[in-house]
Parts: structure tokens; C-alpha cells; sequence
């Protein structure tokens, strides 16, 4: 039922729904054809309202990101499935231009200078899985909120945020995130009880951050030319932490695209490694 709103000033007013055209896309439980508007609209305040069972999400997208030709730029593919559970409560978020997400998550701020380094001519951005559990409204709101927390923590550095300072943004903007979400979950009538994990990738000055909140893990990956690859830089590679990659990479690939490998690909051999591992302690007591 709607909510009325009354002169008392309740503990969630300073939260807003995210407009309706952002410049990043949300998937998974948070995917807009799935779940129109937002977690913090009045329809969602049931602990139920906003479940998301197997029902299709929108196709795999795989899109560019970064500067003009000669600048940083990425791509970024992402795709989401219920998998073998009756709901879905895990989110992603991709924003290619935090520059975008600065001038639009607040009308006063369009004239202001944006906080985040372009010093490599790039614009910065985000990438977020949220891993939600006993519900998806965790997920849902961090998503939808993250880019917005993270523009509001830059704005308080006396210069622009570069890859030096990113994990202290990144790091308050999770705390006070966190903190608001445990106050909404009880606010206005609402018995949340969801949680959820994270891992949070900034791409800034041509350097990658990577965070990580919960039992999650992150991979990087690399390839080299098979040319390239001596004893000397396979030891290299060794001592940097990278680990040869499987050997089956081919038939994997032809099975999951159902397309021909490429004389490219066939032509470069894969490493990876842990970037964060499962398990790591967020407090000292956890390490016990």
C-alpha cells in the first residue's frame, strides 16, 4: 500500500530513488526489466515485495568503457541466471563514466567541477557484483546507491580523487552505505533481514583497484604470445604470483560462444591469480 508522508522527518528521507535514466546499467535481481523503479519505493517494503524468482534477465550485454582512442579504454561483459535456487538475490552494477554519475545523481552539482582524476584522459569507473543472501534488498541498494555514495565521498578530497586515494573513497563509501542500509531495514514499517557480499573494481589514471566485503573472490587474467614465451618470462610470470592456465581453453570457448576458437586466441597462452581470495578477514576478530 502507498506510504503517506507526514511533517515528521523520518530516518530514511535523505535517501533518494536513483532517476530513471543513470549512466550505468544495473543486472541481475536489480535489472530494470525485471524490477521497474526502485528497492526504496513504497511497493517494496514487504519483506517479499521485491522477489525475483527464475524469470529470464535481459540478454548478456558486453559494452566499451574509458577515453577517446589513444586513452585507457575496456570492455566489460557481464551476464546473469537464477541457476538451480527459486530466487535471485544477486546484483550487478557497471558505470563506464563516474564523471556522468557525478553530474546527474544531483541537479546542483551539473555546474560543479567533477572530483575524480582524468589525468590519464580517461574517465573513471565502477564494477560491482553484489552476492546478496536472505533476500535481495542488500543487493538491490547497493547497487542502485553505490556510484552515488562513492560521487559524495570524492566530494569531500580538496583534489581530484586519483588511483592513490580511490580505496579510501571506496572504503567510506561501503561504511556509510552500510550504515544506512542497517537503519532502512528497520525504518517506516520495514523487517529486512538480507545481507550481502561484494567485489568492487575501480578503474582509475589507468591503474585497477579491487575490493572485496565477504567470502568473495576476484581472478585476473592475462594472455601472452606464445612467440613471446621463454623460460625467462614464464619465471617471471611465476614469481609475480601468475599461474598457468588450463589447457582447454579452446574447447571451453567454442562451448560457451559456439563459435570457432580464432587463430588469434589459439596463438596466446593464459596465466591468472588471485586478486582477493575467499575469506579474507574484514575485523581482527575474525581471524581467529
Amino acid at each position: 500500500e502507498p506510504s503517506v508522508r507526514t511533517e515528521e522527518k523520518r530516518e530514511d528521507d535523505h535517501l533518494k530513488s536513483p532517476p530513471l535514466s543513470m549512466p550505468w546499467y544495473l543486472g541481475g535481481c536489480a535489472d530494470p526489466s525485471l524490477v521497474p523503479g526502485s528497492i526504496l519505493d513504497a511497493v517494496n517494503k514487504p519483506r517479499s515485495a521485491s522477489k525475483v524468482g527464475k524469470e529470464r534477465a535481459s540478454e548478456p550485454i558486453g559494452i566499451i568503457g574509458g577515453g577517446r582512442p589513444g586513452s585507457l579504454q575496456w570492455e566489460v561483459g557481464a551476464a546473469a541466471d537464477c541457476g538451480i535456487r527459486e530466487t535471485n538475490e544477486d546484483a550487478y552494477i557497471i558505470c563506464n563514466d563516474l564523471d556522468l554519475a557525478w553530474e546527474r545523481t544531483s541537479k546542483s552539482r551539473r555546474y560543479m567541477p567533477s572530483p575524480w582524476s582524468k589525468a590519464k584522459g580517461h574517465p573513471a569507473g565502477v564494477l560491482a557484483i553484489l552476492d546478496g543472501h536472505c533476500g535481495n534488498q542488500a543487493a538491490r541498494f547497493s547497487v542502485e546507491q553505490l556510484a552515488t555514495y562513492m560521487c559524495e565521498e570524492a566530494s569531500k578530497s580538496q583534489s581530484p580523487v586519483t588511483s592513490d586515494g580511490i580505496g579510501q573513497v571506496v572504503a567510506s563509501a561501503v561504511s556509510k552505505l552500510d550504515d544506512d542500509f542497517c537503519r532502512l531495514c528497520v525504518a517506516d514499517g520495514r523487517a529486512w533481514e538480507s545481507g550481502s557480499t561484494a567485489i568492487i573494481v575501480c578503474l582509475i589514471d589507468e591503474h585497477v583497484s579491487v575490493a572485496s566485503l565477504g567470502d568473495c573472490k576476484a581472478v585476473m587474467c592475462r594472455s601472452v604470445d606464445l612467440s613471446r614465451l621463454d623460460d625467462d618470462l614464464e619465471a617471471d610470470l611465476e614469481r609475480d604470483g601468475w599461474k598457468q592456465g588450463e589447457n582447454n581453453v579452446e574447447e571451453t570457448w567454442e562451448r560457451a560462444v559456439g563459435d570457432d576458437f580464432g587463430t588469434q586466441a589459439r596463438d596466446r597462452f593464459y596465466f591468472w591469480k588471485d586478486v582477493v581470495d575467499v575469506g579474507v578477514p574484514s575485523r581482527p576478530d575474525e581471524l581467529a
